[in-house]
């Protein structure tokens, strides 16, 4: 009887072990197929700033999805991202060329902790103020520094 009982305790076990192994990513042939692509939205964006030449939103959570079919991302990103963590952090953003000289300040403030985007607007923007050519967006902010190259076509 005590045999019995190991037995089937034994079975009882091995069959729990089992099931809780069961198939990974979802447990779909297609996400066991092909790599899961991650996009990521802003949860209640808030406009920061606007003028002539750009606009700047913060949130402070961003999320992320699984997409079948991803956004495009174009030649150089019109928009520069960076997320400050601490209060007061001071921020200044500006447009650059190709070899680092500033071309046009955009901003200098203190900013609150927070995910923050700025994006410039190039169809508000005359081509005598900035012509045609290969700029980058520069953010110096809390002792870091980040950049992106952009295009005006």
């Amino acid at each position: 009887m005590t045999r019995l009982k190991l037995l089937l305790g034994g079975g009882l076990l091995l069959a729990l072990v089992a099931g809780c192994q069961g198939r990974r990513g979802g447990g779909t042939e297609e996400t066991m197929a092909e790599p899961a692509i991650w996009e990521t939205t802003w949860v209640d964006p808030q406009l920061v700033l606007t003028d002539k030449m750009f606009t700047m939103i913060r949130s402070t959570r961003l999320d992320s999805f699984v997409v079948k079919h991803p956004t495009p991302v174009g030649v150089g990103s019109q928009s520069v991202v960076w997320r400050v963590t601490a209060s007061g952090c001071r921020a200044s953003v500006d447009l650059t060329d190709r070899r680092g000289a500033i071309v046009r300040p955009l901003l200098v403030r203190q900013l609150d902790p927070g995910y923050y985007k700025l994006t410039l607007d190039f169809s508000r923007i005359d081509y005598a103020e900035l012509p045609q050519g290969e700029y980058q967006l520069r953010v110096e902010y809390c002792g870091e520094t980040t950049s992106t190259r952009i295009v005006r076509r």
